[in-house]
């Protein structure tokens, strides 16, 4: 299958920049198996949010779509929607809510910017400080691209 372009993607769905929401769009019948199939996914489907909520290992919850035997995460889908092409790094939710997905929430981001982005859930509660194994006392560390600069 070819790469997902910004023209296929205006095909599918629309965007809705107030609530961050892809819409489905109704689907032409050449699109489907059967005519049964055409009229259950333009009755039922077109007109809804695109998505379903995902949780990942480290427990932040994304909306991914499925199409064309692939899963997409809709933060991608909206940049290549918008901006017309596929980013090289990461997208940033600003606010931390991985399914908030209006434009001004996404933000280009290295893996670094976005780890630093996240809440930080250490025995301490705070990001950067550790209590010394054996002690009661607590030392704080800031890296920057893997090196300790603090």
């Amino acid at each position: 299958m070819a790469e997902l372009t910004q023209s296929r993607v205006r095909e599918l769905f629309n965007y809705d920049e107030g609530t961050g929401a892809l819409i489905w769009r109704p689907r032409p019948r050449e699109e489907f198996r059967s005519e049964s199939h055409w009229a259950r996914f333009n009755a039922h489907i077109a007109g809804k949010e695109a998505g379903t909520v995902q949780q990942t290992n480290s427990g932040v919850s994304y909306k991914r779509v499925f199409f064309g035997r692939k899963s997409y995460a809709n933060h991608k889908v909206i940049w290549l929607y918008v901006h017309g092409h596929w980013l090289e790094h990461d997208i940033d939710h600003k606010n931390r809510c991985g399914i908030d997905n209006r434009l001004e929430n996404l933000r280009i981001a290295t893996k670094s910017q976005n780890s630093a982005n996240r809440v930080f859930k250490n025995r301490v509660g705070l990001k950067g400080a550790y209590r010394q194994k054996g002690r009661d006392t607590y030392y704080s560390m800031i890296r920057v691209e893997r090196k300790a600069i603090y």
